[in-house]
């Protein structure tokens, strides 16, 4: 009887381990992300010239607006120009004026 109590006594003293821990949660794999937008190309909204027709001597008005573009200029020495804007020109000859807007989304041209 005294051996059942030893082994009582021992079996009592034992130390429990504890259960491991739970797995932890699997990852959730990222969403795909969407492609960044591309941009969007410059658009030449107006560009005029008014009269049309001039004679040697006389003026007309270019007028143009343009929508997302970084770098607009126009031919014939005229250069740099704000997005929105009107010059007047005094040609001596026939002359065509090309305006060119540049942005990240590419490059547009109107004469």
């Amino acid at each position: 009887m005294l051996a059942a109590v030893l082994l009582l006594a021992a079996a009592g003293c034992k130390k429990k381990v504890p259960a491991p821990p739970p797995p932890p949660p699997p990852k959730a794999e990222a969403a795909p992300t969407a492609p960044a937008p591309k941009p969007q190309a410059p658009m030449i909204a107006t560009f005029t010239v008014e009269p049309r027709n001039i004679q040697r001597g006389q003026s007309a008005m270019l007028r143009w607006r343009v929508i997302n573009a970084a770098d607009i200029s126009i031919n014939q020495n005229i250069g740099a120009v704000p997005a929105n804007g009107n010059r007047s020109v005094s040609p001596s000859t026939t002359t065509d004026y090309t305006l060119t807007a540049r942005g990240p989304g590419g490059t547009t041209t109107r004469s």
